[in-house]
This record gives structure tokens, sequence and C-alpha cells, in this order.
């Protein structure tokens, strides 16, 4: 079950690598954006990132980036870090694929959501599904309704609605695939090839909130990325992607030398702005078919 197709196998990791070294010029995201702004960036250069900090980042990617010698940036959501609650995507995804049903009840921002959800042996979340594709069961519709109503409604709504659900679906334990890390562990991450980055405190879209919740939420994940990992912290990734012009002044002004949102597209060289760097949302590819679709890419 990955609706956001987010999960990457170790031996898929190990190939993509292998192929970026041998095709590509592999660099930490600091050197890449200072080459950038000198206009001396090869064309072959690419900087790998990670999103939210889950504890795989950690035990699975960081000992591979390491014994290949790749260069890393991971993004904590630091406010999940210190919380250690499960991302509430994947909770919402585990709670309904564990629903007993069979009807959902929920009401979000006092729209009432009313979910009707077949036997588990019958309706499920494919593991092939992504929430970007039409939904072909009960359960994937409710999981892509749901999602949508929950991402931009605040933080605070949103926990309450996931309390209701979780007095609503069974008891379960969060899996360690898609625990987040705590701060020990947090701490842990840096080595010659791994930096750490923010990603806000609660995943929040910043577009969606007030002007002091998004300070909170940018200045803050900072000042938690710097004391968690206790050395400067240079770059921000827009969670969700969502940014504005208010939002990437904001984070050059916290003090973040560089930004990252989820647009998918080349690196211009002479026209790149760096509080709005694209990237590509990899798959669980192989290393030929990474190398391919970064060929495939424009500005």
């Amino acid at each position: 079950m990955d609706p956001w197709g987010l999960c990457v196998s170790s031996d898929s990791f190990v190939d993509q690598l292998r192929a970026l070294k041998c095709h590509r010029m592999p660099m930490a995201m600091d050197e890449f954006v200072d080459r950038l702004r000198d206009r001396s960036l090869s064309p072959n250069a690419v900087s790998l990132t990670f999103d939210d900090g889950y504890v795989d980042n950690l035990e699975v990617a960081k000992p591979i980036l390491d014994i290949h010698g790749v260069p890393a940036t991971i993004f904590l959501s630091t406010g999940h870090v210190h919380g250690g609650a499960m991302f509430w995507w994947d909770e919402l995804a585990y709670r309904l694929q564990n629903f007993t049903g069979p009807t959902l009840r929920l009401r979000i921002l006092d729209r009432p959501h009313v979910l009707d959800l077949p036997s588990r042996e019958i309706d499920h979340i494919g593991r092939e599904w992504r929430a970007w594709d039409p939904p072909r069961s009960g359960r994937e519709s409710a999981y892509a309704t749901l999602w949508s109503a929950l991402q931009r409604c605040g933080t605070a709504e949103r926990d309450r609605v996931m309390e209701c659900l979780r007095v609503a679906s069974p008891s379960v334990e969060c899996p360690r695939d898609m625990a987040p890390l705590s701060p020990f562990q947090a701490a842990q991450l840096r080595s010659p090839f791994v930096r750490v980055g923010a990603h806000g405190r609660t995943h929040q879209p910043l577009t969606a909130i007030d002007q002091a919740e998004r300070l909170s939420e940018i200045g803050g994940s900072w000042q938690d990325c710097q004391q968690l990992v206790g050395g400067a912290v240079t770059g921000f990734a827009y969670p969700h992607g969502d940014r504005d012009a208010n939002v990437m002044k904001m984070v050059r002004g916290v003090g973040f030398d560089w930004a990252c949102s989820t647009r998918e597209a080349a690196i211009d060289v002479d026209h790149s702005e760096l509080y709005d760097l694209p990237r590509v949302a990899v798959g669980n590819w192989t290393g030929k078919q990474l190398i391919r679709r970064l060929q495939r890419l424009t500005f």
C-alpha cells in the first residue's frame, strides 16, 4: 500500500545510485546551488533529496548513500520528529485499509462524509494504486476523497478528524516503515554524505495558513533542525510543494540559502530561482528507467 509512490526498495535504490554515478554527476545540494549561482553547474549534475523524515531514511538510505559515496539532503517535518506520530496521509490509508465497516461517517469543516466500505476481503487499497489515478475500489475512493478534504483544512481540524477516525477504526500499531524518525535518530543522520534540511513543522500547505503560522512553520522548523543535528541548516522543501511569492520571500528572510518545490523540470542555469528549485519524484524504478526519465526533462 503506497498511494503516493513514496517507497523505493533497497535494491532499486542501489541500482539508481550506480546509474547516477555512471551517467550523471551527483553532488550535495549546497555545492549544486553554489555552482548554479556562478553558472558553472554541469548539465549532468544531480542532487538527491528525501522529504518528511521516515525512519528508513536512517536505517536503509543512509548506509547505502555512505557506502556508495553519494550525497543527499533529508528534509525533516520536525513536528512529526518530535511528536512521533505517523504522518497523517499514511495513517489515513492504513486505517481505511483496516476499517471493518461497513459505513464510515466523518464531518470535515461541517461537511458530512458518509463512506460505504465493502468487506476488506473484496475491497482494499491496492499496492499498485496511486492517488493521482482513478480509484478502483471503495477504499481507494474514500482515501482520495478524505485526503483532498484534509490536506488544506488546517492542523487543528485535521487532528480532530483523525482522532474521530481512530475511534471509528480498529486500534492499529504504526508499521515501522511508516514511522517518522525520533529526535535521537534524526541526530544520527548527518554524515560526510548526508545533510539535513527543513520541511516545516506540521507539513501544512503554506499558502493555506496565515502569516504568523507560516513564520512558525518555516522559522520554527529551521530552528528545530539546527537543534536536532547540531549544525547549520541551509535548505528548505515546501510541504506538498505549496508556495507563492510571499512564502518564498519568507523562506529567504528566515535565512535559508535555497528551497525546493515539487515542480518537475530540468534546471535552467541562466534563469533558475534558488527558492523554487524543481525536483523529480522518483519511483521504484531501475537505474535505466531513472536515467531515461531525467533525459526527458525540459526547462
